[in-house]
């Protein structure tokens, strides 16, 4: 582990102490997120308390530290299980892009980003099922426009303008 890989983690597992999840899981996966976090605190806590300069080329003890950090920080597996549980719980592709959103880099670390790997074909999937949605919804909204005689209308118009035009019709007819 490289000193920026170290800063990199760092910076990356600071973030667990802000995450909370909702859905119906989201209490539990919000305490082991902290626990998660707690734990990381306990072992970076080694590196702000050293009394040695990491920067001195002869002295071994930083890089036994670090090395000993990267065998304990094995957060990696257990932070992908977590995401996964909370996709799991998303009930929307919105609620589902908002997760990946507070997750952010944690997702791109290589032991999460395998694990999670297979959640972005179903988030692909919610995606275009709720397309799909949309696209029956436009079709039957036009389908009616052309049934009530809208079909007047530059089709770039808004559909209120349709409605406009059929009053104002209405109005001269009486």
């Amino acid at each position: 582990m490289s000193l920026q890989d170290l800063l990199n983690t760092t910076l990356d597992f600071h973030k667990l102490g802000k995450l909370e999840f909702s859905g119906i899981r989201g209490k539990a996966l919000s305490q082991q997120i902290q626990q998660m976090y707690e734990e990381f605190q306990e072992m970076y806590r080694v590196f702000s308390e050293s009394s040695y300069d990491c920067l001195d080329p002869q002295s071994t003890e930083f890089e036994n530290d670090v090395s000993e950090f990267k065998q304990r920080v094995d957060l990696n597996q257990r932070l992908g299980n977590i995401f996964i549980q909370a996709f799991d719980d998303t009930p929307s592709l919105e609620h589902a892009f908002k997760l990946i959103d507070i997750a952010g880099k944690l997702l791109e670390r290589t032991p999460v980003a395998q694990d999670v790997a297979d959640k972005y074909l179903v988030l692909i999937q919610m995606f275009n099922k709720d397309l799909n949605a949309v696209r029956i919804i436009y079709s039957q909204r036009v389908q009616e426009e052309a049934e009530f005689g809208f079909s007047s209308v530059h089709k770039n118009m808004p559909t209120v303008a349709g409605g406009l035009r059929w009053a104002q019709e209405l109005r001269q007819c009486i």
